[in-house]
């Protein structure tokens, strides 16, 4: 049998260390919503998302904004997989622009093919924190105890 794990309890964990000023937990399109809504609850802080549209011919990302005022806040964008960086570029550009004090990505699994980390530090991201799903310089965060509790 397969299982279909979610990292998100060690990510919060990993979180709950973190002195964060006036935290807002954000999914860069509706499909990661319910990562950001879980962490948001577990950190006891606002949580919302962007929706995003792709150009069918281009596959360019336009991202529709939400009405929340980031200044000077800390924002985590959180999402599953961070393949080419272009949601996340184009969401944390927008977020730096609108004032936020620091910006926060996390991830389970951070691929980041060809340009991505360029991409993604460009638009103003302090950090990325990911899991060790895939092994990189940002896989700070270990799956190994969820990975035990469900083998047991």
């Amino acid at each position: 049998k397969a299982k279909n794990l979610k990292a998100i309890e060690v990510i919060a964990d990993y979180f709950k260390n973190i002195n964060f000023n006036e935290p807002y937990i954000l999914a860069p399109d509706k499909g990661a919503l319910e990562r950001a809504k879980k962490l948001g609850e577990i950190m006891n802080c606002e949580y919302g998302y962007f929706e995003k549209y792709r150009d069918r011919i281009s596959g360019a990302i336009k991202i529709e904004e939400i009405d929340i005022n980031f200044k000077n806040r800390d924002v985590i964008i959180i999402d599953d997989i961070i393949s080419t960086g272009g949601t996340i570029a184009t969401t944390a550009k927008i977020v730096k622009e609108k004032g936020a004090r620091r910006i926060i990505v996390t991830c389970t699994h951070a691929l980041l093919i060809k340009d991505a980390l360029e991409k993604i530090k460009n638009a103003g991201v302090d950090e990325i924190i990911a899991t060790d799903t895939v092994e990189n310089e940002f896989s700070k965060i270990t799956v190994a105890p969820l990975i035990a509790r469900e083998l047991c």
